[in-house]
């Protein structure tokens, strides 16, 4: 009997060392499934809430406007003013605008408005839920990589849940905001950085994709460049 205690004990290691092999092979399929379900979640949730063109403050409002004007005039981001004739130099255009060249401008992220515009062209205002929704797909998925990275297995599921529902980023999701955008591109600019980093031999022309995706994120969000300068500190120490 004391010599089937080992062999019991060898048989209980093997089995535990086969489900957490099984757990890592199978966690990819289950993360990507889950993304998936909370994207669709999301989506449901934007489109019951609907008023998609009323918004909480008056910023959302310039990016709407802005984006209709992209819609109707790619080439031309400017926000018609319609009493250009009355006030032709521009001192009682709208709020968070700046007047330049004859012409009245939104003063928030350019790329976004253009990615607002393209999905308003495509789905009318209800394609005003898609642009932060998609910046939140991009962040899960980045959160996901970058999760490996840093040595995370078997628990990326309970993350990208936290991810969604234990920050403001639920929050963001939903709004006409671009802070979803920022924070999803700094952090895959940071994850193409860290994956060299990590490599015996990186590589300098890498930098020049994670630099796009840093330059992305601080037009989107330019308080963005805090962690970016930050990172790079860090990764040069």
């Amino acid at each position: 009997m004391e010599m089937s205690r080992p062999l019991y004990g060898a048989r209980v290691e093997e089995r535990s060392l086969r489900a957490r092999l099984t757990t890592v092979r199978t966690e990819p399929a289950v993360c990507y499934g889950l993304m998936a379900l909370l994207i669709a979640a999301l989506v449901a949730l934007g489109l019951a809430l609907g008023h998609f063109t009323d918004f909480y403050s008056i910023d959302g409002d310039i990016k709407f406007l802005a984006a209709l004007s992209i819609a109707h005039h790619p080439l031309n981001p400017a926000i018609p003013y319609p009493f250009h004739r009355l006030d032709p130099s521009g001192r009682f255009t709208l709020p968070l605008t700046a007047w330049y060249n004859g012409h009245d401008y939104a003063g928030y992220s350019l790329p976004f408005e253009y990615i607002a515009a393209l999905f308003l062209k495509l789905f009318g205002s209800a394609g005003l839920i898609a642009p932060s929704i998609a910046a939140t797909g991009l962040l899960l998925l980045v959160q996901f990589h970058l999760a490996r990275l840093a040595g995370i297995r078997g628990h990326r599921g309970p993350l990208l849940l936290a991810t969604v529902l234990a920050t403001p980023l639920l929050f963001y999701a939903l709004s006409f905001w671009e802070h979803a955008w920022g924070v999803a591109l700094f952090l895959a600019g940071l994850t193409v950085l860290l994956h060299q980093a990590r490599q015996n031999q990186p590589r300098i022309w890498v930098g020049l994709p994670a630099g796009l995706l840093y330059l992305g994120a601080i037009l989107m969000r330019r308080d963005m460049a805090i962690p970016a300068i930050v990172s790079l500190l860090v990764l040069a120490a």
